[in-house]
């Protein structure tokens, strides 16, 4: 449906925020499903099992759909976050654990933090604004000078710690950011897209905006959720046989890779789209550590 309705509208970037519309409010909900059942399709695709011929191209066909759309909703966050999700899943056939992940990851963290002030004078010559050339809106990733989508999520990010900073132990209220932000905006990070009342939207982020709504807990809550999905499913994928409840918990841990990746950038668990794709598969996740635990013993 969004395909055939953007074509009407030649593919443009600036129609690619609405014309998913009705079934999405916006397109960034809207990329963050596609990336998140992407996996899925690619499995359908590519497992190595006996297909007849039709289904097989079928399966095909409707990944390469949904990589295609993946492409132009011009949602840059989805973008990575798939990349993110493929680096995660190649790891995990190797058998890789998660807490060598998890150790990696801190390195490269701690390596970036070490040489921040090298990456924000990068960064902040960086003049490529979003647009509809993939290379150029690849690039905008990084701009946080003159892209305007990018200032303002700087400007919800630090509104949302000084609302953390005003009440670290208890927060705001689970779901009043959007209420209270306003007061605690910068005249320094507004943008043309701000907003003066500060009435709308939310922190951006799904570990910041927690943060501000539920003070240390809410974050501490998040990073729980994140670490028990993570090591746990890992843990369970090593303990099965080759064999579709393993394939299939593949591809539920990378959907919610490519979930809890984009959500440093944004943050959708307070709309159905988002909670019945994240918990579905916490509930596969579920299941097949059941089986496994049966398996063992």
């Amino acid at each position: 449906y969004t395909l055939v309705v953007h074509a009407g509208y030649g593919f443009s970037k600036e129609t690619s925020t609405w014309v998913s519309f009705p079934f999405y409010k916006e397109h960034t909900v809207y990329g963050m499903a596609l990336a998140f059942v992407l996996p899925y399709a690619m499995m359908q695709a590519w497992q190595k099992v006996p297909m007849k011929p039709l289904l097989r191209m079928l399966a095909m066909s409707l990944f390469a759909v949904l990589l295609l759309a993946i492409v132009l909703s011009y949602t840059r966050a989805a973008w990575l976050s798939v990349i993110g999700a493929a680096v995660f899943g190649f790891m995990l056939r190797l058998g890789i654990q998660w807490k060598q992940m998890v150790s990696v990851l801190l390195l490269s963290l701690g390596m970036l933090w070490l040489t921040q002030s090298m990456w924000m004078s990068v960064f902040t010559k960086n003049d490529t604004v979003s647009s509809e050339n993939f290379t150029e809106h690849v690039q905008s990733v990084s701009n946080i000078s003159t892209d305007a989508s990018n200032m303002e999520r700087i400007n919800r990010w630090h509104a949302a710690i000084s609302m953390f900073q005003d009440r670290p132990l208890v927060g705001w209220g689970p779901g009043t950011y959007q209420f209270q932000y306003a007061p605690f905006q910068h005249a320094s990070d507004l943008t043309i897209i701000s907003t003066n009342g500060g009435d709308m939207g939310n922190a951006h982020s799904e570990y910041i905006g927690p943060l501000a709504e539920q003070g240390w807990p809410g974050l501490l809550l998040i990073l729980a959720l994140v670490w028990t999905v993570f090591s746990q499913g890992s843990k369970t994928y090593h303990q099965l046989a080759a064999g579709k409840d393993k394939r299939l918990l593949m591809v539920a841990l990378m959907g919610l890779a490519t979930y809890f990746i984009h959500g440093f950038l944004n943050n959708f668990l307070d709309v159905d789209e988002g909670a019945v794709l994240v918990f579905g598969s916490c509930a596969i996740l579920v299941s097949m550590s059941q089986t496994a635990k049966k398996l063992t013993e």
